[in-house]
């Protein structure tokens, strides 16, 4: 109920893919892309979702968001000097713009795999924007 909430008090976003980079640390480390266009009203929209789910009692990430969408998790597998020349590409790109019209919640498991941390990405509530 509480993502179902704040979506219906926040209109569809404009966004697009703008730079990017990496962030964390061995094998946590995540090559994300970052957005642009209407991320003051997605920021504002995670801040009611974690209001709503402490709200319920229940579990919220409590590291600052950053608008992003990861691409890859490398772990400790890929140094930043190996990916220099992709990380400067990325951090120079800005993509076509789209409207995001639907919230989807996902709950991030971070199981073991041979080759390092093996995500899973199960969705948990979805609802339309401004619903």
């Amino acid at each position: 109920e509480a993502v179902a909430a704040a979506a219906r008090e926040s209109a569809p976003m404009r966004l697009c893919v703008s730079g990017g980079g990496r962030f964390g640390r061995g094998r946590y480390s995540v090559v994300y892309a970052g957005l642009d266009g209407d991320v003051a009203a997605l920021v504002d929209l995670v801040h009611r979702i974690r209001a709503g789910l402490i709200a319920a009692d229940l579990p919220v990430d409590q590291k600052q968001y950053r608008p992003h969408v990861t691409l890859a998790r490398p772990g400790d597998r890929v140094t930043n000097q190996q990916a220099a020349q992709d990380l400067l590409t990325l951090r120079r790109y800005y993509g076509p713009s789209w409207t995001a019209g639907e919230l989807v919640l996902y709950k991030s498991d971070f199981g073991k795999a041979p080759t390092g941390v093996q995500p899973h990405y199960t969705p948990m509530a979805a609802a339309p924007l401004g619903g």
